[in-house]
Protein backbone atom coordinates (compact mmCIF):
# COMPACT_ATOMS: atom_id res chain seq x y z
CA UNK A 1 0.00 0.00 0.00
CA UNK A 2 1.84 3.37 -1.17
CA UNK A 3 0.96 5.79 1.41
CA UNK A 4 2.51 3.33 3.77
CA UNK A 5 5.72 4.35 2.77
CA UNK A 6 7.55 8.50 2.75
CA UNK A 7 8.30 9.46 -1.14
CA UNK A 8 10.23 12.66 -2.15
CA UNK A 9 8.62 15.15 -4.71
CA UNK A 10 9.78 12.74 -7.50
CA UNK A 11 7.87 9.48 -5.93
CA UNK A 12 11.04 8.15 -5.26
CA UNK A 13 10.90 5.86 -2.24
CA UNK A 14 12.54 7.26 0.69
CA UNK A 15 14.35 4.79 2.79
CA UNK A 16 13.51 4.77 5.98
CA UNK A 17 15.90 2.06 8.25
CA UNK A 18 13.31 1.98 11.57
CA UNK A 19 10.55 1.02 9.09
CA UNK A 20 8.01 3.09 11.47
CA UNK A 21 5.96 3.56 8.09
CA UNK A 22 5.55 -0.45 7.93
CA UNK A 23 1.78 -0.98 8.72
CA UNK A 24 0.25 -4.35 8.42
CA UNK A 25 -3.77 -4.74 8.63
CA UNK A 26 -5.71 -7.48 10.05
CA UNK A 27 -8.87 -8.89 7.42
CA UNK A 28 -12.55 -9.19 8.42
CA UNK A 29 -12.80 -12.96 9.59
CA UNK A 30 -13.35 -15.37 6.36
CA UNK A 31 -11.53 -13.35 3.85
CA UNK A 32 -8.44 -15.98 4.08
CA UNK A 33 -7.87 -19.41 3.45
CA UNK A 34 -7.44 -20.62 7.37
CA UNK A 35 -3.27 -21.65 7.47
CA UNK A 36 -0.74 -22.43 10.05
CA UNK A 37 2.71 -21.12 10.36
CA UNK A 38 3.49 -24.26 12.41
CA UNK A 39 6.33 -25.11 14.40
CA UNK A 40 8.17 -26.67 17.22
CA UNK A 41 8.50 -24.12 20.25
CA UNK A 42 12.18 -22.26 20.10
CA UNK A 43 12.00 -22.44 15.90
CA UNK A 44 11.86 -18.91 15.13
CA UNK A 45 8.08 -18.98 14.61
CA UNK A 46 7.88 -15.37 16.42
CA UNK A 47 10.58 -13.72 14.20
CA UNK A 48 9.25 -15.78 11.09
CA UNK A 49 5.62 -13.99 11.70
CA UNK A 50 6.84 -10.45 11.91
CA UNK A 51 8.86 -11.15 8.89
CA UNK A 52 6.03 -12.45 6.55
CA UNK A 53 3.92 -9.55 8.65
CA UNK A 54 6.56 -7.19 7.37
CA UNK A 55 6.55 -8.69 3.53
CA UNK A 56 2.98 -8.68 3.22
CA UNK A 57 1.26 -5.84 4.94
CA UNK A 58 -0.97 -8.83 6.49
CA UNK A 59 -1.27 -9.86 10.01
CA UNK A 60 -0.48 -12.76 11.43
CA UNK A 61 -1.97 -14.51 14.78
CA UNK A 62 -2.14 -15.75 17.74
CA UNK A 63 -2.55 -19.58 18.52
CA UNK A 64 -5.62 -20.99 17.93
CA UNK A 65 -6.99 -22.01 21.30
CA UNK A 66 -5.21 -18.78 22.97
CA UNK A 67 -8.02 -17.66 24.99
CA UNK A 68 -6.96 -17.92 28.64
CA UNK A 69 -6.71 -14.39 28.54
CA UNK A 70 -7.75 -10.44 26.83
CA UNK A 71 -5.91 -10.42 23.63
CA UNK A 72 -6.87 -8.00 20.46
CA UNK A 73 -5.44 -11.45 18.51
CA UNK A 74 -8.08 -13.81 19.65
CA UNK A 75 -8.08 -16.22 17.05
CA UNK A 76 -11.27 -15.38 13.75
CA UNK A 77 -10.34 -17.82 11.39
CA UNK A 78 -9.70 -16.19 7.92
CA UNK A 79 -8.71 -12.71 9.69
CA UNK A 80 -4.90 -13.08 9.41
CA UNK A 81 -2.63 -14.70 6.52
CA UNK A 82 -1.02 -16.99 8.96
CA UNK A 83 -2.14 -18.32 12.36
CA UNK A 84 1.12 -19.47 14.93
CA UNK A 85 0.52 -23.37 16.25
CA UNK A 86 3.44 -25.40 17.90
CA UNK A 87 0.94 -28.34 17.14
CA UNK A 88 0.30 -28.97 20.45
CA UNK A 89 -2.66 -27.28 22.79
CA UNK A 90 -1.60 -24.08 24.74
CA UNK A 91 -1.82 -25.43 28.07
CA UNK A 92 1.78 -26.51 27.57
CA UNK A 93 2.68 -22.84 27.24
CA UNK A 94 0.20 -21.45 29.81
CA UNK A 95 1.31 -23.60 32.48
CA UNK A 96 4.97 -23.53 31.64
CA UNK A 97 4.68 -27.66 32.74
CA UNK A 98 5.13 -30.64 29.81
CA UNK A 99 2.07 -32.04 28.96
CA UNK A 100 3.14 -35.51 27.78
CA UNK A 101 2.86 -36.18 23.58
CA UNK A 102 0.04 -34.97 22.07
CA UNK A 103 -2.67 -37.34 21.57
CA UNK A 104 -2.93 -38.37 17.94
CA UNK A 105 -6.19 -37.86 17.81
CA UNK A 106 -5.90 -34.15 18.08
CA UNK A 107 -2.81 -33.74 16.19
CA UNK A 108 -4.78 -34.89 13.36
CA UNK A 109 -7.56 -32.63 13.80
CA UNK A 110 -4.99 -29.59 14.23
CA UNK A 111 -3.75 -30.21 10.75
CA UNK A 112 -7.63 -30.82 9.21
CA UNK A 113 -8.38 -27.63 10.87
CA UNK A 114 -5.64 -25.83 8.59
CA UNK A 115 -7.32 -26.26 5.60
CA UNK A 116 -5.20 -23.50 3.42
CA UNK A 117 -1.87 -25.54 4.72
CA UNK A 118 0.46 -23.46 5.93
CA UNK A 119 4.27 -23.18 6.60
CA UNK A 120 6.04 -25.75 7.93
CA UNK A 121 9.31 -23.69 10.33
CA UNK A 122 11.92 -26.36 10.83
CA UNK A 123 14.67 -25.52 12.86
CA UNK A 124 16.86 -28.28 13.92
CA UNK A 125 16.35 -30.09 17.24
CA UNK A 126 19.95 -29.96 19.63
CA UNK A 127 19.33 -25.73 18.97
CA UNK A 128 15.20 -25.86 19.08
CA UNK A 129 15.02 -28.06 22.17
CA UNK A 130 17.98 -26.02 24.21
CA UNK A 131 15.78 -22.72 23.35
CA UNK A 132 12.23 -24.47 24.40
CA UNK A 133 14.46 -25.83 27.73
CA UNK A 134 14.77 -22.14 28.26
CA UNK A 135 11.68 -20.86 27.74
CA UNK A 136 10.28 -23.11 30.24
CA UNK A 137 12.71 -22.31 33.07
CA UNK A 138 12.05 -18.85 32.78
CA UNK A 139 15.44 -17.61 34.49
CA UNK A 140 15.84 -13.81 34.82
CA UNK A 141 19.25 -13.28 33.23
CA UNK A 142 20.70 -16.10 33.12
CA UNK A 143 19.70 -18.46 30.61
CA UNK A 144 20.79 -22.58 30.11
CA UNK A 145 20.89 -23.38 33.89
CA UNK A 146 20.83 -27.08 34.16
CA UNK A 147 21.11 -27.73 30.75
CA UNK A 148 23.26 -30.78 30.34
CA UNK A 149 21.68 -32.58 33.57
CA UNK A 150 19.92 -35.72 34.08
CA UNK A 151 17.19 -33.34 33.96
CA UNK A 152 17.72 -31.62 30.82
CA UNK A 153 18.50 -34.56 28.90
CA UNK A 154 14.79 -36.55 29.59
CA UNK A 155 13.45 -33.44 28.75
CA UNK A 156 15.46 -33.58 25.15
CA UNK A 157 14.39 -37.29 25.13
CA UNK A 158 10.91 -36.71 25.12
CA UNK A 159 10.63 -33.13 23.38
CA UNK A 160 12.44 -34.61 20.13
CA UNK A 161 9.67 -36.96 19.75
CA UNK A 162 7.44 -34.17 19.18
CA UNK A 163 9.56 -32.45 16.71
CA UNK A 164 9.72 -35.37 14.60
CA UNK A 165 5.74 -35.66 14.85
CA UNK A 166 5.00 -32.27 13.85
CA UNK A 167 7.16 -32.82 10.69
CA UNK A 168 5.91 -36.28 9.91
CA UNK A 169 2.17 -34.91 10.62
CA UNK A 170 2.37 -32.02 8.38
CA UNK A 171 4.59 -32.96 5.74
CA UNK A 172 2.27 -36.56 5.47
CA UNK A 173 -1.31 -34.45 5.75
CA UNK A 174 -1.36 -30.53 5.14
CA UNK A 175 -2.77 -30.06 1.82
CA UNK A 176 -0.68 -27.25 0.88
CA UNK A 177 2.43 -27.06 2.76
CA UNK A 178 5.40 -24.89 1.72
CA UNK A 179 8.87 -25.94 4.16
CA UNK A 180 10.95 -23.15 5.59
CA UNK A 181 14.26 -23.90 7.25
CA UNK A 182 15.19 -21.81 10.45
CA UNK A 183 18.89 -21.68 9.07
CA UNK A 184 18.27 -20.76 6.04
CA UNK A 185 16.19 -17.99 7.21
CA UNK A 186 19.19 -16.79 9.16
CA UNK A 187 21.63 -16.65 6.31
CA UNK A 188 18.94 -15.14 3.40
CA UNK A 189 15.51 -13.75 5.43
CA UNK A 190 14.07 -11.79 2.07
CA UNK A 191 14.61 -14.92 0.14
CA UNK A 192 12.55 -17.23 2.69
CA UNK A 193 9.60 -14.21 2.58
CA UNK A 194 9.74 -14.20 -0.80
CA UNK A 195 9.14 -17.63 -1.16
CA UNK A 196 6.24 -18.01 0.85
CA UNK A 197 4.51 -15.23 -0.62
CA UNK A 198 5.18 -16.85 -4.31
CA UNK A 199 4.04 -19.96 -2.89
CA UNK A 200 0.54 -18.06 -1.61
CA UNK A 201 0.34 -16.09 -4.62
CA UNK A 202 0.78 -13.24 -2.98
CA UNK A 203 1.97 -10.08 -4.67
CA UNK A 204 5.43 -8.89 -4.00
CA UNK A 205 5.98 -5.42 -2.41
CA UNK A 206 9.15 -3.80 -3.46
CA UNK A 207 9.16 -0.99 -1.22
CA UNK A 208 8.57 -3.25 1.97
CA UNK A 209 11.24 -5.57 0.70
CA UNK A 210 13.54 -2.35 1.08
CA UNK A 211 12.60 -1.98 4.56
CA UNK A 212 13.23 -5.99 4.44
CA UNK A 213 17.18 -5.07 4.01
CA UNK A 214 17.50 -3.42 7.09
CA UNK A 215 15.73 -4.71 9.51
CA UNK A 216 16.49 -8.29 11.21
CA UNK A 217 13.21 -8.20 13.74
CA UNK A 218 14.93 -9.81 16.12
CA UNK A 219 13.62 -7.96 19.14
CA UNK A 220 12.28 -11.18 20.70
CA UNK A 221 15.79 -12.94 20.44
CA UNK A 222 17.27 -14.70 23.71
CA UNK A 223 21.04 -13.80 24.18
CA UNK A 224 22.85 -17.50 24.66
CA UNK A 225 25.78 -18.77 25.66
CA UNK A 226 28.27 -20.03 23.58
CA UNK A 227 28.72 -23.76 24.82
CA UNK A 228 32.00 -25.24 24.62
CA UNK A 229 31.14 -28.86 24.04
CA UNK A 230 27.64 -30.99 23.16
CA UNK A 231 25.53 -30.29 25.72
CA UNK A 232 23.58 -33.56 24.47
CA UNK A 233 24.33 -36.91 26.18
CA UNK A 234 25.82 -40.13 23.46
CA UNK A 235 21.79 -41.59 23.93
CA UNK A 236 20.20 -38.15 22.92
CA UNK A 237 22.61 -37.76 20.46
CA UNK A 238 21.93 -40.95 18.98
CA UNK A 239 18.45 -40.46 19.06
CA UNK A 240 18.70 -37.24 17.25
CA UNK A 241 20.50 -38.41 14.28
CA UNK A 242 18.25 -41.39 14.15
CA UNK A 243 15.11 -38.70 14.27
CA UNK A 244 16.75 -36.17 11.87
CA UNK A 245 17.26 -39.12 8.95
CA UNK A 246 13.69 -40.10 9.80
CA UNK A 247 12.90 -36.46 8.22
CA UNK A 248 14.95 -35.56 5.84
CA UNK A 249 13.87 -38.90 3.80
CA UNK A 250 10.01 -37.27 4.32
CA UNK A 251 11.25 -33.95 2.82
CA UNK A 252 13.14 -35.51 0.22
CA UNK A 253 10.22 -38.25 -0.77
CA UNK A 254 7.49 -35.54 -0.99
CA UNK A 255 9.79 -32.82 -2.61
CA UNK A 256 10.45 -30.45 0.15
CA UNK A 257 13.64 -28.71 0.79
CA UNK A 258 15.29 -31.22 2.19
CA UNK A 259 17.29 -30.27 5.74
CA UNK A 260 20.27 -28.31 5.94
CA UNK A 261 22.25 -30.72 8.10
CA UNK A 262 25.85 -29.09 6.49
CA UNK A 263 24.41 -26.05 9.16
CA UNK A 264 23.34 -28.43 12.26
CA UNK A 265 25.45 -28.05 15.09
CA UNK A 266 26.79 -31.45 16.54
CA UNK A 267 25.55 -33.55 13.53
CA UNK A 268 28.59 -35.29 12.08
Amino acid sequence: VKNQFEYDPNGNHIRDKTCKKLGSYRLLPDSLPVRALVSYPGSGNTWLRDLVEAGTGLTTGDERDWAHRSSQNTHKPGADLLVKSHHMQYLREVEKTDQGREDLQWRMQNVVYFSGGGVLLIRNPYDAIRSSWNHFQEYEGDIDVDVGTPKFQSFAMNEVQKWIDLIVDWVLLSPHLVVVHYEMLKNNQEKEVRKIMKFFGIKQNEDRFMCLENQRFEWWKRTKKVLKKNPYSETVNLKFRELIEIAQKLLKEYHHEPLPIHLYPYHE
